[in-house]
């Protein structure tokens, strides 16, 4: 008559076990990874969406004669884009006049606007021009 090992019945389950718990594990940490390198991005895309949006409520100020600018001028906003001081600054939006044409029945300037994330990277540029009657 043949006799059998239970010990060897048993010991399978556990390795199997063991081996599922560190395929588990492995995939867990791919997975936080794509998840923080998601949630970067996504981070990146809000700011991209709201310095866009900066830039094109400036334009229509300048469009509808609400605003005016000459030269080059400065804003600046803090993390939750809330306009803020210098020294508070965490984006800044630069307007800057790059040519200006005046004729008999107005004036045709042109803007370029861009909104950056202070001394990194440029978030949003925004190249247009507007036209002022004279009256």
């Amino acid at each position: 008559m043949a006799k059998y090992d239970n010990g060897a019945a048993v010991r399978l389950p556990l390795v199997e076990s063991v081996i599922i718990i560190a395929i588990f594990a492995l995939v867990s940490v791919a997975i936080m990874r794509l998840y923080v390198s998601a949630d970067k991005l996504q981070g990146r895309s809000v700011n991209i969406s709201k310095a866009t949006i900066m830039a094109e409520n400036r334009i229509e100020a300048l469009k509808s004669g609400a605003e005016q600018v000459s030269g080059t001028e400065k804003a600046y906003f803090d993390k939750e884009w809330n306009s803020c001081s210098e020294a508070d600054a965490f984006f800044s939006m630069t307007t800057e006049v790059t040519d200006r044409s005046s004729g008999k029945t107005g004036t045709l300037t042109d803007v370029k606007i861009t909104v950056d994330v202070e001394g990194k990277e440029q978030l949003a540029e925004v190249v247009t021009s507007y036209y002022i009657p004279i009256g």
